[in-house]
């Protein structure tokens, strides 16, 4: 009896411990505007420069690229990466020359003031397109 007990108890917390993982994973998952400057406006002026958004896309491509060849491949690939759309080569490779050069224009993409930086409506406008591009791929 003791054992049936213990084991019920086990599962309880297996299953406890699923749904708190599914949740933190579910809202770590949500893209806003807000959740946007939190990670890549680093001097909390409340914008996003060339510069911070420069580097927090060179902080995901190092971060994805696990064997550090300085090419994504295979599972590295981010399937919901706005930049990355725009450097992956015909051989389903995103090399970091290429991921490099794809960032400015995709940021000036959504510098629709030509300022410099992404603020308000321009943020919204990422977040809204990193939303898609979630939706959009598995």
């Amino acid at each position: 009896m003791k054992h049936r007990w213990g084991w019920c108890a086990a599962v309880a917390l297996l299953a406890v411990l699923a749904m708190q993982a599914q949740a933190k994973e579910k809202k770590s998952a949500e893209v806003t505007s807000a959740s946007i400057l939190k990670r890549m406006d680093r001097d909390g002026d409340g914008k996003v420069g060339q510069e911070e958004f420069r580097n927090a896309m060179m902080r995901r491509f190092s971060a994805a690229d696990a064997d550090n060849n300085g090419v994504l491949s295979g599972d590295e690939i981010p399937t919901h990466s706005i930049v990355v759309s725009k450097s992956e080569g015909a051989s389903n490779e995103v090399k970091l020359e290429d991921f490099s050069a794809a960032i400015q224009p995709v940021f000036e993409g959504f510098d629709a003031d030509r300022d410099g930086h992404l603020a308000g409506a321009e943020v919204e406008a990422l977040a809204q397109a990193r939303r898609h591009a979630k939706e959009a791929k598995p």
